[in-house]
């Protein structure tokens, strides 16, 4: 992923993405909502392929609401090394079971 380098020394950046999975506990399908706080380092993300990682690799597949945020999380933290990440999962629309809503930190 590129990374770009954080020369106007930004502090946070927000990013709002929004993917449709399929719960393996539930068998049913749920839009998740992502709050991402990501305070960079030396460099910051490319929005676009934030966004193509996660159609690629989140939107569309059978995972619960913990994994598919653990996967983001990790793509982020590890690509970009944050100096703070957190990141809010709202889960909503699943008819299996109420409205849901996760945070990693």
């Amino acid at each position: 992923m590129k990374k770009l380098k954080n020369k106007e020394k930004i502090t946070c950046i927000e990013m709002h993405p929004t993917a449709y999975l399929k719960c393996q506990l539930g068998q049913d399908w749920y839009k998740s909502e992502y709050d991402i706080h990501f305070a960079p380092g030396e460099c910051y993300p490319d929005y676009t392929e934030v966004q193509e990682f996660i159609a690629k690799d989140i939107d569309g597949r059978e995972l619960n609401i913990e994994e598919a945020l653990g996967m983001i999380y990790d793509k982020l933290l590890e690509e970009y090394n944050p100096e703070k990440l957190s990141i809010i999962c709202r889960v909503h629309g699943c008819k299996t079971h109420f409205d849901v809503e996760v945070l990693k930190e």
